[in-house]
């Protein structure tokens, strides 16, 4: 008897079959090789000999051979020579199925192998063999967390958004999870009159092959609590009819919190189990808010994988998810930049205007120094023999100077 080892979900299984003759020619000679039904057979191809080998399945209900199968037991007919030529050999290897689904229990499996002739055999005992094949699974596996709203506002509304943390352990192969047991700790706040933070409800989904039973490890007065798997109300806790146990946990990684579990099976590679846990929060937790600081809720989740007959370089994972409930504080609103854009290039155009206006009027003209001194000049011929009073007018002229006219004061014979 021979023993190995294979792996589920690496490769398909390969038998090498060596089959020698020595002696006379033989004539219709079949091997048969019985195995576990779960299995399948894939193809046949030759390694060496002079006929050609052909395959088939051996059919359960119409069994017309000398092999007997079991209900659990199928079997491959394999032709190899007819007629075999004396003391020669053939060689050819069969690829066989093994489901990921199979389960870790199996631990191995038995390949039963028998020759046949119609031909007389001098020692038909070694016409037998037997393999023992060791099962082992092989897996990674995933474990993540998120929490749909981070943080929490309390303002003004009456209603605040259900606090919804989200599990997902994922599988990504090659073999099938067989088992897993997922322990999530949330957080909880209430008094006897009434609860302010508190699992409401609890989703499971997963593929089809995928099988899930939870509960609830909690031993307070909570309000009720509804679980639903694959769409199914599959439980819901008892409507209280004493006064809530009084509660104040919001570190499940520090105390000792209600506990959610669930025992997961049947995970094929690439799909995953994904757990909800709804919570409702009322806006009297504004209350826990010491000095009005944000709080934070924390949640944990562990997962322990089933290690028999696994190959896994991790089989415990755990997460944590933090909440945190914050006051909302005003936001000042900021312009979009298109419009301080549009306010800067408007104000730009209006100064030009400004200026183009001005400058139409002559406001930024200046007087030369000659029409400065006609005009100094015809202002004194006009005055100069009206008055006596000693005037000084003065001009700015072009160049910054300044120009004086001091007007004499007329002599006692200019006056009569």
């Amino acid at each position: 008897m021979l023993m190995v080892t294979f792996v589920i979900g690496n490769q398909d299984l390969v038998v090498d079959v060596n089959i020698s003759k020595e002696g006379d020619a033989s004539y219709g000679s079949v091997f048969y090789m019985v195995y576990p039904r779960y299995v399948g057979y894939k193809n046949v191809e030759k390694l060496r000999g002079e006929t050609d080998i052909s395959c088939s399945i051996v059919d359960s209900r119409a069994n017309d051979t000398s092999v007997t199968l079991a209900k659990d037991e199928a079997a491959v007919s394999c032709l190899f020579g007819n007629p075999m030529s004396n003391d020669t050999e053939v060689q050819f290897r069969l690829f066989m199925i093994v489901p990921v689904t199979v389960a870790n229990d199996d631990k191995s499996m038995m390949l039963n192998m028998h020759v046949s002739t119609l031909s007389e055999e001098t020692d038909p005992s070694n016409n037998n063999q037997t393999i023992t094949i060791n099962l082992r699974h092989n897996l990674e596996a995933a474990l993540t967390a998120i929490s749909a709203q981070e943080t929490i506002y309390i303002g003004k509304s009456k209603t605040l958004p259900n606090m919804q943390n989200i599990y997902e352990l994922y599988n990504k192969g090659p073999s099938s999870l067989q088992s897993a047991r997922i322990s999530i700790s949330f957080p909880q706040i209430q008094n006897p009159e009434k609860a302010i933070l508190y699992l409401n409800k609890t989703q499971v989904k997963c593929g089809t092959t995928c099988e899930v039973t939870c509960s609830l490890t909690d031993d307070n007065i909570t309000p009720e609590i509804y679980s639903y798997v694959k769409g199914r109300l599959v439980s819901r806790t008892p409507k209280p009819t004493q006064p809530l146990t009084e509660l104040e946990k919001m570190d499940c990684k520090q105390e000792k919190c209600s506990i959610f579990n669930c025992m997961v099976t049947g995970i094929q590679p690439k799909t995953s189990a994904v757990i909800y846990m709804h919570h409702v929060v009322d806006k009297d937790i504004e209350s826990f808010m010491k000095d009005g600081k944000s709080i934070k809720l924390l949640s944990t989740a562990f997962v322990w994988i089933n290690k028999t007959n696994l190959i896994s370089n991790q089989t415990e994972f755990s997460q944590q998810l933090i909440t945190t409930i914050s006051k909302r504080t005003a936001v000042r609103k900021e312009l979009p930049w298109w419009i301080i854009l549009v306010s800067v290039l408007g104000g730009i155009l209006l100064i030009a205007l400004i200026i183009l206006l001005l400058w139409k009027c002559g406001f930024f003209k200046r007087k030369t120094r000659d029409e400065l001194e006609k005009r100094l000049m015809s202002a004194t011929v006009s005055k100069g023999n009206g008055n006596n009073v000693k005037k000084r007018d003065s001009y700015t002229d072009s160049e910054g100077g300044i120009i004086d006219n001091e007007m004499p004061v007329a002599n006692e014979k200019e006056k009569f």
